[in-house]
């Protein structure tokens, strides 16, 4: 719950405050996903507005001044994030300000002028922020073995982000389930899911062990109660299937899924699918172009929400071992936002960009390509680069992404 309270000094008259609340809301569109809880001018009302309820932030309307210490006992009791709601009359302002510049240092605030009673980008960000802290506390990620061998920043970094909950499984155990998955079963879903048209070049049979794994990993995440997940998945192709087709439906159902093991790409998924509301793209830098300041981008693992409506997509080979079902298809045209998380949790380094170009079949890259040209300079972004796995959003959300980063004390880096 995103709580909403109204402050005022005990000064002020609380009939007075109580009409001048209900005119200020008239003309604001309160979103759905804020709870208003009533007014307080004394620590014990706020006390009597707040037991009992978990909330993931708040939103103080410090309706006049003289609410420092009011905000300040919300602050420091709950250290949540707290969006400081200010406005032209009664010292609104300057209380905000006080209370900014005593406390920003060290718990997640932001402050939001409201002159014209329309809700800003800030707002907005901050409520879209407030909902992926609520999001990854406590999330639990599953790890299907351990980080692929070449991952070597996912191997070396020890630490688990923003209070989530990372699980060791086993692959062993993944393959036992995929053993049990009926044919009859994987059949249905092929029926439900593609009305039995297999698009590309793939075999039924090689659509159906896919589709194979896609189950047993649906079983293990009700299993375990899972948010998302990480596989090693290479070592999948001994049992001459592979879990591209598997990762990419489950992105599209809203559970955020990764290759190879990687725990900074899945938490950035997990982040992207919180603050888009669609799934992101986990993929490769293949190769740069100087002149063109782009990047080509690919992976074998796509979600098909990813991909553009209007181009129809086909199954083709993984491509490393030129086994089992990988998803070539086409990206759409548009702005987006590329970024990843640092070694130890402690950067994240962004870039906005378009898509000029995908679909590009290049053989000797992984299935789905798609090249982005940067707003950033190229160079820039080379030299800052805090690893291999890249996430892909459609849409410019480094607001949302330097936001989250001033509230968890992460350093932020946008490439221009």
């Amino acid at each position: 719950m995103i709580g909403l309270i109204v402050l005022y000094s005990s000064l002020e008259n609380t009939q007075s405050m109580a009409d001048w609340k209900e005119k200020y809301f008239t003309d604001l569109n309160i979103l759905p996903e804020i709870t208003y809880i009533g007014m307080a001018n004394h620590p014990n009302q706020i006390k009597s507005l707040t037991d009992n309820k978990l909330f993931t932030a708040f939103i103080l309307l410090l309706a006049s001044g003289g609410t420092e210490k009011l905000a300040e006992s919300i602050i420091k009791r709950f250290e949540r994030p707290v969006l400081l709601w200010s406005h032209p009359e009664k010292n609104s302002l300057a209380a905000a300000l006080e209370v900014m510049g005593a406390y920003k240092n060290q718990y997640p605030l932001l402050m939001h002028y409201c002159e014209n009673k329309e809700m800003s980008q800030e707002f907005l960000s901050f409520i879209r922020v407030a909902k992926l802290y609520r999001y990854l506390n406590n999330a639990n990620i599953g790890f299907i073995g351990d980080p692929s061998e070449w991952l070597l920043i996912s191997q070396n970094t020890q630490n688990v982000p923003f209070n989530m909950n990372f699980f060791r499984l086993e692959t062993k155990d993944l393959i036992q389930l995929v053993k049990k998955v009926s044919n009859e079963e994987s059949e249905q879903m092929l029926s439900e899911r593609f009305s039995s048209k297999i698009p590309g070049c793939i075999s039924h049979t090689e659509v159906v062990n896919a589709l194979k794994v896609f189950i047993a990993l649906k079983k293990m995440i009700d299993k375990y109660q899972l948010e998302g997940l990480s596989l090693r998945c290479f070592d999948l192709l001994n049992e001459k299937y592979t879990a591209c087709l598997g990762l990419s439906l489950l992105n599209d159902l809203g559970i955020p899924a990764g290759c190879e093991g990687d725990k900074h790409a899945i938490t950035a998924l997990m982040m992207a699918h919180s603050l888009t509301g669609r799934a992101g793209w986990m993929a490769n830098p293949s190769s740069v172009s100087f002149e063109e300041n782009s990047i080509t981008f690919a992976h074998c693992s796509a979600p098909l929400s990813f991909l553009d409506p209007t181009i129809e997509f086909t199954f083709n080979t993984h491509m490393e071992s030129k086994l089992s079902v990988a998803i070539e298809g086409s990206p759409e045209k548009r702005e987006v936002t590329v970024f990843r998380l640092g070694a130890d949790f402690d950067q994240l380094m962004a870039v906005k960009g378009s898509i000029t170009e995908s679909n590009t079949k290049n053989p000797n890259l992984c299935r789905t390509q798609a090249k982005v040209k940067l707003n950033g300079k190229l160079t820039t972004w080379l030299e800052n680069a805090c690893g291999n796995h890249q996430i892909i959003v459609y849409g410019d959300i480094t607001k949302e992404l330097k936001l989250f980063c001033r509230f968890q004390k992460i350093q932020y880096l946008e490439i221009k």
